[in-house]
């Protein structure tokens, strides 16, 4: 029988997963801004915002987007307002 964790759990998983990943690396002013400045919109809005400064990318930051099932890439600086247009 199931318990009430396991449906909860079960619940949870239905809500469309948002998911951001900000490349970046030491000495990055705009990665700085970013944190300071978009983390808490996107946080407020029920994303999951992760780093990594272990990365290849030449341009930080660069911005993993999972949602809907989908993954976009965006090099550069994503404001929050912006993010509607990047994950259409």
């Amino acid at each position: 029988s199931l318990t009430t964790d396991q449906i909860s759990d079960d619940s949870k998983m239905v809500e469309p997963k948002k998911e951001i990943v900000i490349f970046t690396r030491a000495n990055c002013p705009p990665c700085d801004r970013w944190k300071r400045i978009e983390q808490p919109k996107f946080e407020r809005d029920g994303w999951k915002v992760a780093y990594c400064s272990d990365h290849n990318y030449g341009l930080t930051p660069t911005v993993l987007i999972e949602s809907n099932g989908k993954q976009v890439e965006h090099k550069g600086y994503l404001s929050f307002d912006k993010i509607e247009e990047v994950v259409k």
